[in-house]
């Protein structure tokens, strides 16, 4: 790992004197810094059976902007300069992280067609990226709730689960298994990002927008084409639920079908209340 930052360490120089100049040229006021991935990082990709040269993070060139416009400038210009990798272009202005880190990705070829990252964001967006929640207890004029609450994605689920949860346990069951685990990113018909744990279907989508949708739910469509009730789903899936309000509600065999305890609280929830009336 040495040998092969000392001997790259001059090219990636070389880029950032070449970019800021691009930069400076198109009179978009720029902070830029590098920095290497940290070693267990490295490690893992290894053991995944890739050579030092061909992680394309190794080096990341970090470029800090005013604006988040610029951001989007910025990216126009370096792929002008560099060809990029499309394959590791993530726009995480536009879906950020659980965590609300926000940034644009992009890998290009350098010098000898080694592969570097570049991160685009604005200094907002840098804060939060060093700071994380931190960095809104030291904002007077904003409204952290409403702040949290619109940009958090894991505030809004863990604000959700606390308000339903019956107890503690079940608050704490919830967190862990649905909140604080791995995650996908899927879409409304509207474009509305929705935030489900690795493994979800339809029905824990159905429920994560309302009960009374999962309570009526007839028909899923992912991508625009009809799913089982029980098809996990990916992100960037974008997900339909068709409602019958003519049907009485969930079937206990969807509780096989689902995986957040959101949901199955929710089916449990409907199956003892139709108990009781019988």
């Amino acid at each position: 790992m040495e040998d092969y930052l000392e001997s790259s360490q001059s090219y990636v120089i070389s880029m950032v004197e070449h970019v800021k100049s691009a930069l400076d040229s198109a009179h978009i006021f720029s902070r830029i810094t590098y920095r290497t991935k940290n070693i267990y990082g490295i490690y893992k990709r290894v053991q995944e059976g890739l050579k030092i040269s061909e992680i394309h993070d190794v080096w990341a060139i970090q470029v800090v902007v005013k604006e988040i416009w610029d951001c989007y400038q910025v990216l126009g210009i370096i792929h002008s300069l560099y060809p990029p990798f499309n394959q590791m272009l993530k726009d995480l202005i536009a879906k950020p992280k659980t965590t609300m880190y926000r940034s644009l990705h992009t890998s290009v070829f350098g010098e000898n067609g080694r592969l570097i990252q570049f991160q685009i964001r604005t200094e907002e967006m840098d804060e939060i990226a060093e700071l994380g929640l931190p960095y809104y207890w030291d904002k007077p004029n904003v409204t952290m709730n409403d702040e949290l609450h619109n940009k958090f994605q894991f505030f809004k689920s863990l604000v959700e689960a606390n308000q339903y949860a019956n107890s503690t346990k079940e608050f704490m069951d919830e967190a862990k298994n649905d909140i604080l685990t791995r995650v996908i990113y899927v879409y409304t018909p509207n474009g509305e990002v929705i935030e489900l744990p690795l493994g979800s279907t339809p029905i824990d989508f159905a429920y994560k927008i309302h009960s009374d949708i999962g309570d009526k739910m007839e028909m899923a469509i992912v991508n625009a084409s009809v799913a089982s009730f029980d098809r996990p789903l990916k992100s960037n899936d974008i997900v339909k639920i068709i409602t019958n309000d003519s049907i009485e509600g969930p079937k206990e065999e969807y509780l096989g079908m689902c995986r957040t305890n959101l949901a199955k609280r929710k089916i449990n929830e409907f199956l003892k209340q139709k108990d009781k009336k019988i």
